[in-house]
């Protein structure tokens, strides 16, 4: 039977450290008072945007001009768990599962791990998905509906450039992926996930290793941490064709191969072909939700680079970045050199995780001697 590793981060904080107070400003006449949103349950936080964008004067007693207003707005929430996007977990998961794989979970103290939260429930859900497209303008519609596409709870259309309600695409993916989330959390294998700090832990009983994204600071705890790029310094060349192991990373997912370094100094990456989170779609979600949601989008702050910068700086030629602005066509890229398969954002966990199992099946049936064909 195959066995499969879902490495996770458990964190359910800011890893830096920090607790901001996310301040977002713009030019306003008269000084406006700061909008505060308390820390409490995401689930019984409401704000209404058109309130935000066109408030009534009844409801700001403090203000009297008649000129656009503007917010300046404080999110101080950083209760809930803000970890891997749940589409880039539940949907492999799924896959593995109904291959009849021996699946596992692994998180740095073996806590069981929480996709985040604002993908899943409260105003940051309600904001990325229900919002109508009216009340923005046309680049902030494109960030929003990015968001939502990002989450997993968008199904995406055939035309993005439009202005068209996402009414009638609002319903079924979000009740698909969050179906298979609840079904995932309530399963064995993640109630008892495994530590990969615990000491003889190795991937190496593993035939593959998924790393999924996620877009906030908690994600870190994997990127940065020295015992998980120790692990995949010693397991990727393992990977090397006609090797019997795979590794598969989504979205963020691939900074952890990135930053995993082999015995030349260099990335094991090095030598592969990849994708990950175009700089594009970064960039636009990011700029789009930024007056709600601070520098979500940017896992290492805002003004740091994207995604798709950090990649290129580790490959031996940039070019072999791969990637694809069309968000709406699965975009899943296989080595050929590695038995290694990455994807750029949730969207394309169903062709990433169809592929990651056809590989799976196929490496198997290798024999010791054997090179595969391309």
């Amino acid at each position: 039977m195959v066995k499969v590793l879902i490495i996770m981060a458990d964190y359910g904080h800011d890893p830096t450290g920090q607790h901001p107070c996310h301040w977002h400003d713009s030019r306003v006449s008269p000084p406006l008072r700061p909008l505060l949103i308390p820390p409490v349950s995401t689930t019984h936080t409401r704000i209404h945007l058109h309130s935000l964008l066109r408030p009534k004067a009844a409801s700001l007693p403090h203000l009297t001009t008649t000129k656009p207003l503007h917010y300046r707005i404080c999110v101080t929430n950083r209760k809930a768990n803000l970890c891997h996007a749940p589409t880039e977990v539940a949907v492999p998961y799924h896959a593995f599962k109904d291959a009849a794989f021996d699946v596992n979970f692994a998180t740095e103290t073996g806590k069981t791990p929480r996709c985040d939260s604002r993908m899943l429930e409260g105003l940051s859900q309600k904001l990325l998905v229900r919002t109508p497209i009216s009340s923005f303008r046309f680049t902030t519609h494109l960030a929003c509906r990015q968001s939502a596409l990002d989450s997993g709870l968008l199904l995406p259309s055939n035309d993005l450039s439009t202005r068209a309600d996402l009414a009638t695409a609002r319903q079924g993916a979000a009740a698909s992926v969050m179906k298979l989330y609840e079904s995932m959390m309530e399963s064995a294998e993640m109630q008892q996930p495994l530590s990969w700090t615990a000491p003889g832990f190795s991937l190496d009983e593993f035939d593959v290793v998924h790393i999924p994204g996620g877009h906030d600071k908690d994600v870190r705890q994997l990127m940065d941490n020295a015992v998980v790029q120790k692990l995949f310094a010693d397991y990727f060349p393992k990977t090397k064709k006609p090797g019997k192991k795979v590794v598969g990373a989504i979205c963020h997912g691939p900074l952890v191969l990135c930053n995993a370094k082999g015995d030349d100094g260099n990335s094991v990456l090095y030598h592969c072909t990849t994708t990950a989170l175009p700089a594009c779609f970064e960039s636009v979600a990011f700029h789009g939700t930024r007056l709600f949601l601070g520098d979500y989008y940017k896992t290492y702050g805002a003004g740091s680079e994207n995604v798709e910068t950090s990649m290129k700086k580790v490959l031996k030629d940039p070019s072999q970045f791969k990637s694809s602005w069309v968000p709406n066509r699965p975009f899943v890229i296989e080595d050929t050199e590695y038995n290694y398969i990455s994807a750029r954002f949730p969207p394309d966990a169903a062709k990433y995780s169809e592929m990651m199992v056809n590989l799976a099946h196929l490496v198997q049936s290798y024999e010791s001697d054997e090179s595969r064909t391309q």
